[in-house]
């Protein structure tokens, strides 16, 4: 069930903006909106260091604080329903 909605949280990423929560380390709630769309100003902000990034976590561009976040895969709640279709 969580596998298949993370995989669904991927592609819609891809296509646009998402609103979704996920459990943070600290055990508190985010409630996130988010995107796997880049355009060229998020494009610009990838600086990379050379460290792999475990299968078993999700980073996603954060439109609300412009900038990257991650969280692990297993932390995954839900799809928000007022989730923007683009």
């Amino acid at each position: 069930y969580t596998t298949l909605f993370r995989s669904k949280l991927k592609d819609m990423l891809i296509d646009g903006s998402v609103h979704f929560t996920y459990t943070k380390v600290d055990g508190s709630e985010r409630k996130a909106f988010g995107t796997l769309k880049l355009d060229d100003s998020v494009k610009a902000s990838i600086k990379g260091n050379g460290h792999v990034i475990p299968d078993s976590i999700f980073v996603y561009y954060d439109l609300g604080s412009e900038g990257w976040r991650s969280f692990r895969k297993s932390n995954f709640i839900r799809i928000d329903e007022q989730t923007k279709k683009d």
